[in-house]
Formats: C-alpha cells, structure tokens, sequence
C-alpha cells in the first residue's frame, strides 16, 4: 500500500502544473467538457462492466482476471 500512496502522491504532484497554469475558471470547461464525454460514454457501454478487467468466456462461462494470467503465455495460472 506504501507504493500505491507513493505513486498516487507523485502522480498527483506531476499533474498539478496545468491546473495551476489554467487556474479555477479555464479548468471549468475541459472540466464540464471531459464530464459530459464520459457520462456519453459510459451510458453507451464503452467502459467494461467490470473495472477490475475480468473477462467472461463464452466457451467456459468462466471469468478471469488479467491477473491470473501467467506471464507472456496468456494461460490461465494453475
């Protein structure tokens, strides 16, 4: 968890300058813009059900998670 927090602060950091450079009024349009576009989308089912990324096998009906992947092969982990 130590990482994650580490990154989110870096992350958070490293983004900060154009919403300082645009300040609180010309962050409101790209803002108001980037919401509406991904309320459209979200409504037109362009975003997975599932945000974990688990896929549902129509041969199997099994899901799985990118995670339980083994590595470079694709193949389920056993």
């Amino acid at each position: 968890m130590a990482m994650r927090d580490g990154i989110e602060r870096e992350t958070d950091r490293l983004d900060a300058a154009p919403y300082a450079h645009l300040g609180p009024d010309g962050v409101a349009r790209p803002t108001e813009l980037a919401t509406a576009f991904a309320r459209t989308a979200l409504g037109a089912g362009a975003f997975p059900a599932d945000p974990l990324g688990r896929r549902w096998s129509r041969v199997t009906g099994l899901t799985s998670c990118v995670a339980d992947l083994g590595p470079r092969t694709g193949m389920p982990r056993r």
